[in-house]
């Protein structure tokens, strides 16, 4: 096999600049709203929504041409791209929870991005509910998956890739120091996820229906909290 057939050099370096940008973009983005915030202006949950707001409509207008296209082929094939993508998502989310419950016998801290979304929720439960279910799913599909769609055209290794891209930022926040690489066993839940939505994507092609799993993922684990914290329970 050609190395051109296993790997897109070029896909490749923009699909890693524009995930490597992205949290600097955002940080751009946010400072006239942290000004706006520093004034009293708006208040933390409007900061919140108006940033991942404007880094959505930002990518929505780089990405226009590709979110256009999918949205046409999804409204004919709606029905069997959402069933395949719910299949490989529950097979995904089945081994995300038995590698949970694994891990939970280390006696593990919670993961940081997760303890976050815990406290925002408590702190400011409209602008988490909003982003974690509606704007994070929209931009993290771009970001993580569509921006690195040809980089290769084995299915395997771009579901892995991407996969391990996808929970390495969700668990990164966590390491802070050698004492705390134990917290890498986290990579293998969030990368059970991930891997799972790049081969849904993979087996649709269509980055909306990936969206839509997305969301609903989000939605559930959004409610899965409220339902805890409402009981009193802990997390």
């Amino acid at each position: 096999m050609k190395n051109k057939d296993i790997l897109n050099v070029k896909e490749s370096i923009k699909g890693i600049a524009i995930i490597c940008l992205y949290p600097l973009a955002l940080s751009i983005i946010a400072i006239p709203f942290y000004l706006l915030l520093n004034l009293k202006i708006i208040n933390e949950q409007i900061f919140s929504i108006l940033t991942y707001l404007f880094a959505a409509i930002i990518l929505f207008i780089y990405f226009y041409n590709d979110l256009k296209k999918d949205f046409i082929s999804f409204k004919k094939n709606y029905k069997t791209y959402i069933k395949k993508s719910l299949i490989i998502w529950i097979i995904g989310v089945i081994i995300m929870i038995i590698t949970s419950n694994i891990i939970s016998l280390f006696k593990l801290p919670v993961n940081t991005n997760q303890q976050t979304n815990i406290n925002q929720l408590i702190s400011m439960p409209i602008a988490e509910i909003i982003c974690a279910c509606l704007l994070a799913p929209f931009i993290e599909e771009l970001v993580y998956r569509k921006s690195m769609t040809n980089f290769t055209p084995n299915k395997h290794l771009y579901a892995v890739i991407t996969g391990l891209i996808f929970a390495f930022i969700h668990v990164s926040s966590s390491i802070t120091n050698t004492n705390s690489l134990i917290m890498l066993l986290y990579l293998i839940p969030y990368g059970a996820l991930g891997i799972s939505l790049g081969y849904a994507y993979k087996e649709t092609n269509n980055i909306i229906s990936n969206m839509i799993i997305h969301m609903l993922h989000n939605t559930i684990s959004i409610i899965e909290l409220l339902i805890i914290l409402h009981l009193g329970g802990t997390l």
